[in-house]
């Protein structure tokens, strides 16, 4: 799957330069997926350049699959993502 279909343009609500930089996290996830802030045994955060966001993303090394759970604004309701996760 492309990374651009994951951070769609939504109609000029999220700026170009803040997709661009939510998009290049998630290639820096791709290509360090070990490198995130563990959350749990395998959900990581990795922050983008503009805090407070953040991508939430588990990795498995099993299957060396990323399956992205969230692109989030941490600091509003930060737990929200948990319900996406079957830990």
């Amino acid at each position: 799957m492309r990374i651009d279909k994951l951070v769609p343009s939504t109609g000029g609500h999220i700026k170009h330069s803040e997709r661009i930089n939510r998009v290049m996290t998630i290639q820096r996830i791709t290509h360090f997926p070990l490198a995130g802030f563990e959350f749990s045994n395998n959900t990581r955060r990795s922050l983008t350049k503009r805090f407070p966001f953040g991508v939430i993303y588990q990795f498995s090394e099993e299957k060396n699959e990323i399956i992205i759970l969230a692109i989030m604004q941490l600091n509003r309701n930060p737990n929200y993502w948990k319900h996406l996760t079957n830990e």
